[in-house]
């Protein structure tokens, strides 16, 4: 009986020990931070190594192979198959796609393969914003293929347990993790791409950082699609004022559809170009195009700048009798001429800059200071002649005469039309209505002809509500009739204009830092008191005041000809933006300019309204404002790459990063659930 009983003690200590060494076996390879195969050593890194619910982290696999192996980028080249990352979890977490580091080349006789003897790749998780649990686990099951002269796959798991707390602890990994950052394209650059069956072109205006590394001997593009482009080992470019220009062999004669690619430098720096290319639009998709372009518009109609523009063109129907409904008619279709004449013109221009490597977006000209001041000076004495304190010099109704156009048509004002609607638009394009905004930006990207026609599209809604006044004389019997409320509503309609001035000036002096422009904005209403006064000061003196006026805007006008216009005025750049994303903050990209009239709106209504700041300030969101209002490459190149050529531009990064674009006009209720979300 006791030799039966020793045998079973013995047999029950066999199993239970083996069963012990099984369960502290398994135990150990459930956490397993790091893999160790033939070839491969891999660990498993975090930023954090407690979390709190709702954050955002990082983890990173690390792989180091044996010398002279190499493993695969998300691209492998002409052959080997891509680093596979599966992520599981003992709990419901989102995961981003990998960040891949800047690869390198490895030649295999003509073959051409991208991929890494070491790298870090990583990939963010975000957590629930409710967890039960005390721990969670994540898993990262990975799949190799691993290459010398020889290739070997390899499959391994790594796991790493995070403790749940109401603080977020940092991991010892973490410099690690930011570290491993450096390695990954720095910046991106939206390049326009051309291609034919043998060759692709690839344009762009690239920066100083970039064109200071740049080192002919180890200059190396990685595209990220396959069949793209022949993979040679010397890169054929050229540089001239900035503009960087790439010339490739094709692959496949198909057009492509799609393209993206790493463009590295000196083994240290390295960007990722991208190509918006855009698939022709469909009859029906350009029709609704154009339809949106009309509405916009005619919301432009309503801007401060051109309302009273076009009252005071109603003011003209009004004073004529019913007999003169032709001259009504001709006079709506020259401001209509001079409204897409000066369409027709911004299209020209921006294609000339498109053409010539430049980015340039909606109300260009008005980053220019000697436009804005030129455009002071004529809505002052437009402000002066609605007060009837000046008429239009008669030269400008002899300019027709030397074109041979009937005396009998400049006396009745319609070469005055014409300007007029060129006039309209050009203090209109500062503003990007609803509606519009899409509408450009998918006019730059197509061709010349569509560009052309919804352009069109807008200059016609712009010009329809005067053209359905003058050529429906039903509309007519709504206006009130002539009296003299005309002459009073002249002089109301002056002051939006000397407003509007005043904003220019203001606009002026942010682009040449110029304070005594707001003094000669003070200046500008003392000499109009003083017009208003004029019946009561001698002619002589009001001659005078005029003149000193007229004189101080003349110097003001030479400064400001000889006064650098690409002077960057805001106070933040692209690159924070990225930072604080990668940061996992929440974010506020404001885009703006002095001279957009929305977003001077918007800012005042709600932006910098106390409300707004204390919410940001409860919540945690960095603001960051990009000031548009002298010409940027880098923010003009931050519009294109989310589908916009104008400002206002409002963008919500959450703490995982995720993008929100906002409507261009905006409400507290909109900003409110939006950060609160």
């Amino acid at each position: 009986m006791f030799l039966g009983f020793l045998t079973v003690s013995q047999f029950l200590y066999k199993r239970v020990g083996v069963l012990i060494v099984t369960l502290l076996l398994l135990g150990s390879s459930i956490w397993a931070t790091t893999a160790q195969t033939m070839y491969t050593n891999a660990r498993l890194l975090s930023d954090y190594e407690s979390v709190q619910p709702g954050q955002t982290i990082q983890l990173a696999v690390e792989l180091k192979h044996k010398e002279n192996w190499h493993s695969y980028w998300k691209n492998p080249g002409d052959s080997g198959f891509p680093t596979m990352i599966l992520w599981t979890s003992d709990t419901s977490l989102s995961f981003s796609d990998i960040q891949w580091p800047a690869p390198n080349r490895y030649a295999v006789g003509k073959l051409q393969n991208f991929g890494y003897n070491h790298s870090v790749l990583i990939t963010k998780a975000t957590l629930p914003k409710q967890i039960d649990q005390s721990f969670i686990t994540l898993t990262a099951n990975v799949s190799l293929l691993v290459c010398e002269q020889s290739c070997i796959p390899e499959k391994f798991s790594l796991s790493k347990r995070f403790k749940v707390l109401d603080i977020a602890i940092k991991s010892p990994d973490d410099a690690v993790v930011e570290a491993s950052k450096l390695t990954q394209p720095s910046s991106e650059f939206n390049v326009e791409l051309s291609e034919n069956d043998t060759e692709i072109v690839i344009e762009f205006y690239a920066n100083d950082a970039l064109l200071n590394a740049i080192d002919k001997k180890v200059l190396y593009l990685f595209p990220e699609q396959s069949n793209v482009f022949l993979r040679e080992p010397s890169l054929n470019y050229s540089i001239k004022d900035n503009h960087f220009r790439i010339t490739l062999a094709k692959e496949s004669s198909e057009k492509i559809s799609d393209f993206s690619a790493v463009l590295r430098i000196n083994n240290e720096l390295a960007v990722l170009l991208r190509a918006t290319i855009s698939e022709p639009l469909s009859i029906g998709t350009v029709i609704l195009w154009c339809l949106a372009a009309f509405i916009g518009g005619l919301i432009l109609n309503i801007m401060p700048c051109v309302l009273p523009i076009l009252s005071l063109k109603v003011f003209g129907i009004v004073t004529k009798s019913k007999n003169e409904q032709v001259l009504i008619r001709k006079q709506a279709l020259a401001y209509t001429l001079g409204i897409i004449f000066s369409f027709i013109l911004i299209v020209a221009c921006l294609l000339l800059v498109k053409l010539l490597g430049y980015k340039v977006g909606w109300g260009f000209q008005l980053q220019n200071p000697l436009v804005v001041f030129l455009l002071a000076i004529g809505l002052y004495v437009i402000g002066l002649h609605f007060n009837g304190m000046i008429s239009m010099p008669d030269f400008i109704y002899k300019i027709p005469a030397v074109f041979s156009v009937r005396t009998a048509s400049v006396d009745k004002g319609i070469v005055g039309d014409f300007f007029t609607g060129m006039l309209a638009v050009f203090v209109a394009t500062p503003c990007t209505a609803p509606f519009m905004a899409g509408a450009i930006a998918v006019a730059l990207t197509q061709s010349a002809l569509i560009m052309i026609v919804i352009f069109l599209s807008l200059a016609f809604g712009f010009a329809v509500p005067y053209l359905a006044i003058a050529f429906i004389p039903a509309l007519q019997k709504f206006l009130p009739k002539p009296g003299n409320w005309m002459d009073k509503a002249k002089h109301v309609l002056a002051i939006p204009m000397y407003a509007t001035v005043l904003w220019l000036i203001w606009v002026l002096d942010r682009q040449i830092q110029l304070n005594g422009t707001l003094l000669m904005g003070a200046f500008c209403l003392v000499i109009l008191a003083v017009l208003f006064a004029k019946k009561r000061v001698s002619q002589s003196v009001f001659k005078t005041l005029l003149g000193f006026l007229l004189g101080v805007f003349v110097l003001l006008g030479c400064f400001v000809a000889f006064s650098p216009t690409t002077t960057a005025l805001s106070t933040h750049t692209v690159s924070d933006i990225e930072e604080a994303v990668q940061q996992h903050k929440k974010v506020f990209v404001d885009v703006t300019a002095a001279w957009c009239i929305t977003c001077k709106v918007n800012e005042e209504t709600v932006l910098n309204t106390e409300e707004i700041q204390q919410l940001f300030a409860k919540e945690g969101v960095q603001k960051i404002v990009l000031d548009w209002t002298n010409y940027d490459e880098e923010i003009t190149g931050f519009l294109e790459k989310h589908g916009r050529v104008g400002v206002p531009l409002y963008i919500y990064y959450n703490e995982s990063g995720d993008a929100t674009i906002l409507p261009q006009v905006l409400t507290k209720d909109i900003v409110k659930r939006l950060v609160k979300s």
